[in-house]
């Protein structure tokens, strides 16, 4: 997203608001492996209220960009996500 930094004169400069997405590893318990998730802010609350289970078939379903699987962790690759 783009928009102005505001100087004290009001002197207008263009500035890029990034996005608040991080990389967090999850155990995920049914599959007994770990994941990575390209996460932002709202997605680790959502996570830490309702579950991981019950956040991931969420955002699955209604295709949510809030938890997103990146890659399966190397270490185990029997992991379904």
């Amino acid at each position: 997203m783009i928009g102005n930094n505001v100087s004290h004169s009001k002197r207008r400069t263009k500035r890029h608001f990034d996005v608040n997405l991080f990389t967090k590893k999850f155990y995920y318990v049914e599959q007994d492996c770990w994941i990575s998730l390209s996460i932002s802010a709202a997605g680790l609350r959502m996570i830490n209220k309702v579950g991981l289970d019950a956040a991931l078939t969420t955002s699955w379903r209604t295709s949510s960009r809030r938890a997103r699987t990146t890659r399966t962790s190397p270490h185990s690759p029997s992991c379904a996500f």
